[in-house]
């Protein structure tokens, strides 16, 4: 049976997994071909402000991709 996790520890760890979420989507979305002819840099930053959030989302919610839960709870073993 595991020991709670510290909730500080919990969001940091949370805000860990949405980093790398925002740079996986980032690096998905450049491999894209994109709208040449429509894009503009209003458009790129309200898509990157989305990605953003996407990410922050998918990692608050359902456990995200499960890193957070691995990262809180090694730490959290370390600490002791």
């Amino acid at each position: 049976m595991s020991a709670p996790v510290d909730p500080a520890l919990r969001q940091a760890a949370q805000g860990l997994e949405a980093m790398l979420l925002r740079q996986m989507i980032g690096a998905m979305r450049a491999g894209s071909v994109g709208d040449a002819l429509t894009g503009s840099d209003a458009q790129n930053q309200f898509r990157d402000m989305l990605d953003a959030r996407l990410a922050d989302t998918m990692a608050a919610q359902g456990g995200g991709i499960g890193l957070a839960d691995q990262i809180a709870r090694q730490l959290g073993g370390a600490a002791r």
